[in-house]
């Protein structure tokens, strides 16, 4: 059974879990339990950092849904106060 130091010498050198696993002849969740002490199935995914175009994208879409949401909502709101004229065939 490879020790903590090898496995965290493997990965110091550049390694993955993958990589040095095979190196050592063991699974790559091995590898991770021997060094983290964590079962790979607890190990949380890595925080992904938002890319700036991203965040820009999703502001514009947002922005671009709410003109169109507001809209939609005036425009709703002019027909039900549109009252009939005499010429749209309305007795009363």
């Amino acid at each position: 059974m490879p020790t903590r130091e090898q496995v965290q010498r493997l990965l110091d050198d550049g390694l993955g879990y993958d990589d040095a696993a095979r190196r050592l002849g063991i699974h790559p969740g091995l590898a991770q339990l021997i060094a983290t002490g964590v079962p790979v199935e607890r190990v949380p995914a890595p925080v992904q950092e938002a890319d700036e175009g991203t965040l820009a994208w999703i502001r514009e879409r947002a922005a671009a849904d709410l003109a169109r949401q507001t809209r939609t909502r005036v425009s709703s709101s002019k027909q039900a106060k549109k009252k009939p004229s005499s010429g749209d065939g309305v007795i009363g």
